[in-house]
């Protein structure tokens, strides 16, 4: 009987360090710094950095997905797969193109380690976008509502410039029989001091098609968003159209 007890107590020590072992042949991975601060760059700058990391498991770490919280960032990983006590790392890149202010992106790392599925790290700085335009159009569509085939609606944008430098109105481009009303010449340059406001009328003339209508403004400048679009939509048909009531 004591025997018996000493080859189950020799057999459950075995069991157990044999299953410890296994728990323990897992990838873990361990980045050097989670963080990174750019400090302050001018709006435009490309930042890059690299960020080191290593498995600290027993077993291969694989990285499944590399994702960034906005489309202006990019990672890449060194490897897919990095071996017990390799490193690896993880290069980032952040356009800073019509940014602005403070800013900070989160880079997920998916791997299979079983702790840490999805590690993040971060990157975080000054923007500083110094003089330039910002060009504001309101409102972002134009509804002509009901009108006859041939007939003609005007509409009025406002451009406001809520930037620091002058907005240069460069050129206007209109689709689907869309034009700016009093411009002889499309081509002719337009200036908005920093803070103030101008007004486009849009003259819209939809060819003599019933139907839905589809169109669009293009305003292209010398900011940072250099072609904004207004679309243009209505229905052109004369059993529907709005006619003032008088009595």
């Amino acid at each position: 009987m004591r025997k018996m007890r000493v080859l189950l107590t020799v057999i459950g020590i075995l069991f157990w360090v044999g299953l410890s072992q296994v728990e323990a042949a897992n990838p873990r991975i361990s980045f050097q710094e989670k963080d990174y601060n750019f400090g302050t760059v001018k709006e435009g700058t490309e930042v890059t950095h690299e960020f080191s990391f290593r498995n600290v498991g027993d077993a291969d770490l694989v990285i499944t997905d590399v994702k960034t919280s906005c489309g202006c960032t990019a990672a890449v990983t060194s490897a897919k797969t990095v071996a017990p006590g390799e490193k690896g790392t993880l290069k980032v890149t952040f356009n800073t193109r019509g940014r602005r202010g403070h800013q900070t992106k989160t880079i997920t790392v998916s791997s299979n380690d079983p702790e840490q599925p999805r590690a993040a790290v971060r990157i975080a700085g000054e923007v500083d976008a110094g003089t330039q335009p910002r060009i504001a159009v309101t409102p972002m569509s134009l509804d002509i509502g009901v009108i006859p085939p041939g007939g003609k609606v005007i509409r009025e944008v406002s451009v406001s410039n809520n930037g620091t430098a002058d907005l240069v109105l460069e050129d206007f481009v209109g689709r689907n029989s869309v034009t700016v009303e009093g411009r002889g010449d499309s081509k002719t340059k337009q200036t908005v001091k920093p803070k103030e406001t101008v007004k486009i009328k849009v003259a819209v003339m939809p060819a003599k098609k019933e139907g839905v209508y589809q169109g669009y403004l293009q305003i292209r400048n010398n900011s940072f968003q250099r072609i904004v679009t207004v679309p243009v939509y209505g229905y052109i048909s004369d059993k529907y159209e709005l006619k003032p009531q008088y009595r």
